[in-house]
């Protein structure tokens, strides 16, 4: 086994659609983890027959990032992708492609496409940067992220976060300085309306709560005005 999709889902009819982009991916031994919140076996019962072997956790959880570490903690083999159950990844040799890219690093990465467009200051292709960038905004999409299941072995994401839990995970390992890969091509296709694209100030409090965590007095005195001013710039430009 290579790699180990993990699709954290909440009675979404759209999982359907992910997983017909895993099953076309060539070249690649894949697993997949189902982490299904509503705790409703019965909704999948309907799904086809795949190629790989899914793993299905019915269960309540707190929030996506408790049924990201849960699938995490049954996924198998070197890699780890999380997939959104609304999002496909972008073509048959996209997690192939991450793998070879990526044989000397512990994270590889790539661009995202934002479908369904709702905010004016959501841009269509999200080009990532990592560690640059990371002090002033979450420069990785989580869709755009293949990582080494290693990266897990010392700690999952941060349950307490709702929202950014990516965030602060990603601040963590740009302390650990993990190797890294870029890859120029877009991984995956993901839905512009979850809740970190709607710029609610729940949003930006979780901001600054992580950055108080990992900068020092005098970085959090230029930071918290600038998450701040991000606000009100998102919400008048709504």
């Amino acid at each position: 086994m290579q790699c180990t999709v993990v699709i954290p889902t909440f009675r979404d009819a759209r999982i359907a659609l992910a997983l017909d982009s895993i099953a076309s991916q060539k070249n690649i031994q894949l697993a997949v983890v189902i982490v299904d919140g509503a705790n409703e076996p019965e909704t999948f019962q309907s799904l086809p027959t795949y190629s790989f072997p899914i793993t299905f956790i019915h269960e309540k959880d707190n929030g996506v990032y408790d049924a990201m570490n849960k699938g995490i903690a049954v996924a198998k083999g070197e890699w780890i992708y999380l997939l959104g159950s609304d999002d496909i990844l972008a073509n048959e040799n996209t997690l192939s492609n991450l793998i070879s890219r990526g044989a000397q690093a512990d994270l590889v990465f790539g661009n995202v496409e934002n479908t369904g467009l709702s905010h004016s200051a959501t841009t269509k292709i999200h080009i990532p940067s990592f560690p640059n960038g990371m002090l002033w905004k979450h420069t990785l999409h989580q869709q755009g992220v293949l990582y080494k299941r290693s990266l897990f072995q010392e700690r999952n994401f941060k349950t307490s976060y709702q929202i950014l839990g990516d965030y602060e995970f990603h601040f963590h390992l740009k302390n650990k300085n993990v190797k890294v890969e870029y890859v120029n091509e877009t991984v995956a296709q993901c839905d512009a309306n979850g809740l970190s694209k709607r710029y609610v100030w729940k949003l930006y409090a979780e901001e600054i709560r992580l950055k108080n965590e990992y900068l020092n007095a005098v970085q959090m005195l230029v930071v918290v005005p600038f998450i701040v001013s991000k606000y009100l710039f998102k919400r008048l430009t709504a």
